[in-house]
């Protein structure tokens, strides 16, 4: 009985080693744009995606904070629509700061929301299932987002 038990601990252990989260964070500063995205996943698979996102007004064109309220208000409605995403926008005063979670496991459909504004897709498949970290790191890479090292 006790190696049976034993053996099923050790099981388990296993197999709750292999199902770890992992995350990696790059960062991109640039024309007044200053982004943080860390992706979240499991072996080559993304769980989940969180990023942070300064900008200055004036960089994207708009005199003042009502200015750029109202003109992301559409966007604000979108993300509220959507399962599996959070968003929230900060307006400073002279800058709008956002955060977007996207929560793959709980996106349904890919294509649902790869219009919306901030999210782009470069993969072979509109399943949540198959957004491959090695693919998405090596997107960000080529547009110019440095990976930081965990402290």
């Amino acid at each position: 009985m006790k190696r049976t038990l034993l053996l099923l601990l050790g099981t388990t252990f296993l197999l709750g080693a292999c199902n770890k989260e992992d995350t990696a964070t790059y960062q991109l500063n640039h024309d007044g744009v200053n982004m943080m995205i860390t992706n979240y996943f499991v072996d080559d698979t993304m769980t989940k995606q969180h990023i942070e996102t300064t900008m200055a007004y004036k960089n994207l064109g708009y005199k003042s904070e009502q200015e750029a309220r109202d003109a992301n208000l559409d966007a604000e409605q979108d993300y509220l629509n959507e399962k599996g995403i959070h968003y929230k926008a900060h307006y400073e005063k002279t800058a709008i700061a956002t955060e977007l979670t996207i929560n793959y496991d709980k996106v349904e459909d890919l294509s649902a929301i790869e219009n919306l504004r901030g999210v782009a897709f470069d993969v072979d498949s509109t399943n949540p299932l198959n957004v491959n970290v090695t693919k998405i790191d090596m997107l960000l890479k080529e547009n110019g987002f440095q990976k930081v090292e965990p402290k």
